[in-house]
């Protein structure tokens, strides 16, 4: 009886390590499965220099359709098909602060698509410039304070398409 109850201890025991060996195998090969590492060599968790986590301007996404990662996009929750959503960004703002902070949503919202990842304080400004451009329809023209905010959720915007701030601009 007391042979029977060791060997089931070294039994369980060995379970219990062989459980530990393949938890420790699959938490990091989790871990190194980034979605923004896809596709790239030598990537940290966080890669500068990988294809997907970088960044494009409005204009580069005006000027290539071809590359756009999804057929639709909703902004001011408003959503426009690709050949509406160029067209949107081939108007002239003409100091229109709706269609400034449209250009640089657009091309927010795309460079996420493609893989870019923004981080919480970027998502809270995409999120804010969102409900601004709700409050205040694409060519309503809005007078200040309105379009003072407006035009400071495009420039943030602007810095993270081009790279400034962010996970860094895309090599063209």
């Amino acid at each position: 009886m007391h042979n029977n109850l060791s060997k089931h201890k070294r039994g369980m025991f060995l379970l219990i390590i062989l459980l530990v060996f393949v938890l420790t195998i699959l938490s990091t090969s989790i871990a190194f499965a980034q979605p923004s590492a896809v596709g790239c060599t030598n990537c940290e968790p966080t890669p500068k220099n990988c294809p997907y986590n970088c960044t494009y301007t409005q204009g580069y996404w005006k000027n290539h359709p071809e590359n756009w990662p999804v057929e639709t996009i909703t902004i001011g929750g408003v959503t426009y098909g690709k050949a509406e959503a160029i067209a949107i960004l081939n108007t002239s703002t003409q100091g229109d602060a709706t269609y400034i902070l449209a250009h640089q949503l657009i091309a927010a919202k795309l460079n996420i698509a493609k893989g870019a990842v923004a981080g919480p304080n970027m998502q809270q400004v995409i999120a804010r410039a969102d409900a601004w451009l709700k409050k205040n329809p694409l060519g309503s023209n809005p007078a200040d304070p309105a379009r003072k905010q407006g035009i400071k959720f495009a420039d943030l915007l602007a810095k993270w398409n081009e790279g400034i701030i962010g996970p860094g601009h895309c090599e063209e």
